[in-house]
């Protein structure tokens, strides 16, 4: 386990997280000042969501440099770069097609969010196995 500085991967995901974090609550901002109600809800929506992910991103991030066994910090920074689609895909699909951009990407979004907490509890149990190893 790795008790060093971060690695550059897990910086540039912690990077990515809080400035997906910062996007979020300017969204929410958007969404409480001057737009239809549907423009509001889909906005609201997509900044819960991208609010909601950046700090499992974050603790993706931390845990693919801390986690005990290489295939445990490994499948730890899949899941953080399936936050980082997820995100992308599904709160920016929500976010354009508040203002009228249909992007077609949340279905993708929404899976790659899905599959990075399943991935991010596999690392945790992979790494939870190589520790009783120990």
């Amino acid at each position: 386990m790795n008790s060093g500085p971060l690695s550059r991967p897990a910086l540039a995901a912690i990077v990515f997280a809080a400035l997906a974090g910062a996007a979020a609550v300017a969204l929410g901002a958007v969404a409480a000042h001057g737009v239809s109600p549907q423009q509001a809800r889909l906005a609201e929506t997509a900044s819960f969501y991208a609010l909601f992910h950046a700090p499992a991103m974050i603790v993706a991030a931390l845990a693919m440099d801390r986690l005990p066994g290489t295939w445990a910090r490994r499948m730890a920074g899949l899941a953080a770069l399936a936050f980082a689609f997820g995100i992308v895909l599904f709160a920016g699909a929500l976010a354009a097609l508040a203002f009228g951009i249909n992007t077609h990407t949340a279905p993708f979004g929404g899976m790659a969010l899905i599959g990075a907490w399943v991935v991010l509890a596999v690392a945790a149990l992979v790494a939870l196995v190589a520790r009783r190893r120990d």
